[in-house]
């Protein structure tokens, strides 16, 4: 059900970013935010471990 959810609250980033709609954008990234912390907690995952790999991407 997770990478379902995460699908869709990515696509409704896409469409308020499509609309540059500030309010909306902000309010899906944190839906989708919080349904991947979720996912990642479900895997063993801790955001240290996403920040790693962005580290080592130079990011």
């Amino acid at each position: 059900m997770l990478p379902k959810k995460i699908g869709e609250e990515a696509a409704e980033v896409i469409i308020a970013l499509k609309d540059k709609d500030k309010d909306a954008i902000i309010y899906e990234v944190a839906d989708l935010w919080f349904h991947t912390l979720v996912a990642l907690g479900s895997c063993n995952i801790s955001p240290q471990d996403i920040f790693k790999e962005l580290k080592k991407r130079g990011k």
